[in-house]
């Protein structure tokens, strides 16, 4: 009896946790649907399915090929994406972690901009293989209301030997259940999402990028286009920066010589440039656009600096 013990309960664990996988794989799945029913109704996407989901063992979620169609009818395909340490205990998830990997264009790259032969479309060209792109994509948020309704985000897209395109920020204040019931609403507009988080407070952000290649190879290809190497072109279009520097307002001298300064270092490659804002008030988001677009009417930029707390560097 105690050996045919010994062997069950092993084996109802097994039964019960496999019943458990296969009953979260159904609601995930459910649950992702009606997102994507949501998101359609409310006109962001034309298309948006999947060819597999399932939910691992330890929670995290993963889906295969996810095929996008936007609103302007560009066609992608997401291959690889992992969801996790995703909350289920609440309705609108209080953190979670995405990675996604792997862009296939199915009908042929987006163009970016009108001309054909522009500089990111060749250097696009450059990268892809036939139609897939190896691209790194990283997004987390986590949620505390229990800490003044915090909210930080993270976001990193990643493109090897080209370059590293970071964002962060954290705000306070900021409802998120409120937020996602507007989302989920069809015409939502960003006047709508901009009311919501007029009370929040904006703790600091960044956004930076870091070259892995990606100055030299657009360098290249302007180059060619223009004539001449990629070293002379990097002087001629420097030269084009100091001039547009030049010409700036009075007011703006300051501001545009010290984001050019940093610019010249991006320039030279292998660099990372990083523009960041920490406000040093504790004012609402309302209190920091008043205050912005007073200084703003003034033509005192260097006002609107020290209000965001705006710092620019390349490092």
């Amino acid at each position: 009896m105690r050996k045919k013990l010994l062997i069950g309960i092993p084996v109802a664990f097994v039964i019960i946790a496999f019943g458990v996988i296969v009953v979260a794989n159904f609601l995930m799945r459910n649950l992702v649907d009606e997102r994507i029913d949501e998101f359609i109704t409310a006109g962001y996407y034309q298309t948006l399915e999947y060819e597999s989901l399932r939910v691992q063992w330890n929670g995290n979620i993963e889906m295969q090929n996810l095929h996008v169609v936007d609103t302007t009818a560009n066609e992608y395909v997401l291959e690889e994406i992992l969801i996790s340490n995703f909350d289920y205990f609440h309705e609108v998830p209080h953190k979670m972690n995405l990675s996604a990997s792997g862009l296939r264009f199915p009908i042929g790259i987006p163009e970016f901009g009108n001309a054909p032969g522009n500089s990111m479309n060749s250097f696009m060209a450059g990268v892809m293989e036939n139609d897939f792109l190896p691209i790194i994509l990283e997004y987390r948020y986590t949620y505390s209301p229990n800490d003044n309704f915090q909210l930080d985000n993270a976001f990193r897209l990643e493109l090897p030997d080209s370059f590293i395109l970071t964002t962060d920020s954290v705000m306070t204040d900021i409802p998120l259940e409120d937020l996602d019931d507007v989302a989920m609403g069809p015409g939502t507009t960003a006047t709508q999402y901009s009311l919501l988080i007029q009370d929040g407070r904006i703790v600091s952000a960044a956004i930076a990028l870091e070259d892995l290649g990606l100055v030299n190879a657009l360098m290249t290809v302007q180059g060619e286009a223009s004539g001449v190497d990629a070293d002379e072109y990097r002087q001629q279009f420097w030269a084009q920066i100091q001039t547009m520097v030049l010409f700036a307002p009075q007011q703006l001298q300051s501001l545009a010589q010290e984001l050019a300064a940093h610019i010249g270092v991006f320039l030279e490659g292998d660099n990372t440039l990083r523009i960041s804002i920490a406000p040093d008030s504790s004012g609402s988001i309302r209190q920091l656009q008043a205050d912005v677009m007073g200084s703003f009417f003034i033509g005192d930029f260097e006002a609107i600096a020290e209000i965001l707390g705006l710092k620019i560097e390349s490092l």
